[in-house]
């Protein structure tokens, strides 16, 4: 009786649903059943239908750790925003000293003291021992560090002092937990680029490490998917707009379509041994390249 009343109440929503409406779907479903199943071709390629390949064992595990990892690291991002807007507060002259107030040192420091008095009047082995192996913190620096902290001038109110320090423990307590679960991630993520035959060929081009293989493989899914380069190259967003008038090649620019996260994953590999390159041979490749772009736009324009 229930799947009964069940049908006839949606038989009647169909019934009274908009007619237009019910012309989309239909033509929906021809499509679909003309292009998958009779294989009837298409002139515009707009509105070719393809099966999608489902994604591989290792991209669907990587989808779902770089999903979290991402989310991870934006709450880890959060964290230090506030803490380096509490150094500005309490000890503005840290950073100083101190160029990342969020670093791994910095943090112990400001654990172990957390206002410039208690810092002050501690005793040098003390700060060394909270300084650890972290030698760019030198025993003079620290000694300046104190001297900047005895003319601090932070913030002076009492109470609103007494809450900042609170707050401030328990944002490195937590970014601590968030930094320890984005290590255990990324072991987890090396592991299983590492073991998939897409991580090894991936990985074996100089600046493309486990990480960004693995971003690389999540947003993939399965290469199958794309017909050709080009194809791939669209949906990462970096296939070439090019501006051309007459002879002269007016401007190139990257389109606009593409996923964002895999836009600035490539951008991030490319900047990578960019940076390592001398100015000199960066710019002589520039120069080369660019030329070589002009004389081949220029031979296929009769």
């Amino acid at each position: 009786m229930a799947v009964e009343k069940h049908n006839s109440e949606q038989s009647t929503n169909i019934s009274n649903s908009d007619p237009f409406q019910w012309r989309g779907v239909l033509s929906l479903a021809n499509t679909l059943y003309n292009q998958l199943e009779l294989g009837v071709q298409v002139a515009d390629r707009a509105q070719l239908v393809r099966l999608a390949v489902p994604p591989t064992e290792t991209a669907s595990l990587l989808r779902g750790l770089m999903r979290h990892r991402y989310e991870l690291s934006q709450e880890a991002a959060q964290r230090k925003n506030k803490l380096i807007a509490i150094c500005d507060e309490i000890f503005p002259e840290f950073t100083l000293i101190c160029k990342n107030p969020c670093s791994p040192s910095a943090l112990s420091i400001r654990k172990q003291f957390p206002t410039p008095q208690a810092l002050a009047v501690a005793s040098t082995s003390t700060l060394q021992a909270v300084r650890g192996y972290n030698r760019k913190l030198s025993d003079e620096k620290l000694v300046e560090l104190q001297r900047l902290a005895s003319q601090s001038i932070g913030t002076k109110d009492t109470g609103r002092l007494r809450g900042l320090v609170i707050e401030q423990g328990q944002l490195i307590g937590e970014l601590n937990l968030l930094q320890e679960h984005l290590d255990q991630l990324d072991a987890e993520i090396i592991k299983a680029v590492e073991h998939s035959r897409e991580g090894q060929i991936l990985t074996s081009i100089p600046p493309i490490g486990p990480i960004q293989a693995a971003t690389i493989i999540a947003s993939i899914g399965h290469i199958d998917n794309f017909e050709n380069a080009a194809r791939l190259k669209s949906y990462f967003g970096w296939a070439p707009t090019l501006a051309q008038s007459g002879r002269t090649l007016d401007s190139a620019k990257l389109t606009r379509a593409g996923t964002r996260t895999m836009k600035q994953m490539l951008f991030l590999i490319v900047g990578t041994p960019t940076r390592k390159i001398p100015v000199d041979e960066a710019e002589r490749a520039i120069e080369e390249h660019c030329s070589a772009s002009n004389t081949y736009v220029t031979s296929k324009i009769p």
